[in-house]
């Protein structure tokens, strides 16, 4: 059977995040009932019950992508995108650290030639300071304003993503996407989000 064709989906890469997963289920269902957002878990070779826990909540609205072997992170965000069919795609983390509430705040900035990224508030000194060192770094060497690169969610249009060549599946994906947005002429367009600490686990 075909599956219907949302707005925009969302790929939650989860590695060893069976405590967190009822949670994040729950706040997803929250998020799919105030707009068309539907999600993909990928299980990226976890050592727990993750796989159980996303079978177990599996629906209409969330569907499951199982690696048998870690991808990497940006290997597992991939393997969700490849499964994916939203006009536009986006990713966040499974650790709950920021309320996936605020992809409703996203849909309606949705366009072909625009980036659309979180813009972290609520960290701590130490994670500013260390983002704002990495922003400089990667802003000398491509030559382009670059900050806050791992902010969450990020969000572009699906055709533009699965389109570019050879991207690196590991904590690098998010300034590769970011650097491409950049060299394509997008707008990259932010919007604030709480980054609170981790719901359960070890980052």
């Amino acid at each position: 059977s075909s599956i219907a064709m949302t707005i925009l989906e969302i790929v939650i890469p989860c590695f060893n995040e069976e405590e967190n997963i009822p949670r994040l289920i729950e706040s997803l269902n929250h998020v799919g009932d105030l707009c068309d957002i539907s999600f993909i878990l990928v299980d990226n070779g976890s050592l727990d019950n993750t796989r159980k826990v996303i079978e177990q909540h599996l629906s209409k609205r969330i569907r499951g992508v199982f690696l048998t072997k870690n991808l990497g992170y940006g290997g597992g965000i991939l393997a969700g995108l490849q499964e994916s069919n939203g006009d536009y795609v986006g990713w966040m983390h499974a650790d709950l650290q920021t309320d996936p509430a605020c992809l409703v705040e996203f849909v309606p900035n949705l366009n072909s030639k625009t980036l659309l990224k979180g813009k972290r508030f609520g960290r701590s000194i130490a994670d500013q300071l260390f983002t704002f060192g990495m922003s400089i770094f990667e802003t000398l060497t491509f030559r382009r304003l670059l900050w806050d690169i791992n902010g969450q969610p990020t969000i572009a249009c699906r055709e533009w993503i699965l389109g570019l060549a050879n991207p690196p599946n590991d904590f690098s994906f998010d300034l590769y996407i970011y650097v491409n947005a950049r060299l394509s002429g997008f707008t990259v367009e932010r919007t604030s989000v709480f980054f609170g600490p981790r719901f359960r686990g070890v980052s």
